[in-house]
């Protein structure tokens, strides 16, 4: 039971994150004049989420183990 609720609060922890990079690449969307800094916003957003999902997946595995 343990583990459900500490995992639980560790996937609910990273739906928020996700909640907040949303708005943060559309407004990079729209602030952007060409494609080729569309590009660069989206990866910027991307990278930012990967390195957050990895942090996140560690926090998963130490708190079912």
């Amino acid at each position: 039971m343990r583990e459900k609720r500490e995992s639980g609060s560790c996937v609910s922890r990273y739906s928020y994150v996700h909640q907040d990079l949303l708005p943060l690449y559309e407004q990079l969307l729209q602030a952007a004049d060409d494609w080729a800094t569309k590009a660069a916003a989206a990866d910027a957003v991307l990278l930012l989420a990967t390195h957050l999902r990895s942090d996140i997946s560690q926090l998963l595995r130490y708190a079912i183990a």
